[in-house]
């Protein structure tokens, strides 16, 4: 996995990709942490992803509405959106998915899981996230894809507003977690 990395890290935009990296993790970790109540009460009764419970069919998820997965992954992927529109480094098809890929396996390596397991885990949830909870939001606009793009905006404004330093409640994943409840 850092093989997969250290192109772009030594490379001409390694200068943008880490620190970039670094700033989304921060504030990825934050927010996690923020919403973690939360989450224990209103959505799966778990902060953390298990295996079994998250891989599920397209039509869960349109039945199901939208879960804790979800929700994390559009809000991240929000904040990785701004940091690479507001880098003119960062400027290759591939760098979203980069990043993604790296953040998902630094809160595995966080949460305790060695890293060759790490390894495989980050690509099998960006995979789903990208085959599953896109194409969700894709073929229900109106509906999902109207939630999604909600989300994934609060997560670019809140990582504007972290990087500012004048956070603002409104676009906290805490708030959005807490929206789900009603």
């Amino acid at each position: 996995m850092d093989n997969m990395f250290k192109s772009i890290e030594e490379g001409p935009r390694g200068s943008a990709f880490i620190p970039s990296c670094e700033l989304a993790y921060r504030f990825m970790k934050i927010e996690r942490a923020n919403a973690e109540d939360e989450v224990k009460k209103f959505l799966d009764k778990a902060p953390y992803f298990d295996n079994k419970g998250k891989f599920v069919g397209l039509n869960e998820v349109i039945k199901n509405g939208f879960n804790w997965h979800m929700i994390d992954f559009l809000y991240e992927k929000g904040a990785i959106h701004y940091l690479i529109s507001h880098n003119d480094i960062l400027n290759e098809t591939d760098d979203e998915f980069f990043m993604s890929l790296k953040l998902r396996y630094k809160r595995l390596i966080d949460n305790g899981m060695n890293k060759k397991d790490a390894q495989e885990e980050c690509k099998n949830e960006l995979k789903y996230a990208n085959d599953v909870i896109l194409k969700a939001c894709e073929e229900n606009k109106e509906g999902l894809g109207k939630l999604g793009n909600e989300i994934t905006n609060k997560g670019n404004h809140g990582i504007h507003h972290y990087l500012i330093k004048k956070p603002i409640d409104k676009y906290s994943l805490k708030l959005i977690v807490k929206e789900f409840k009603k």
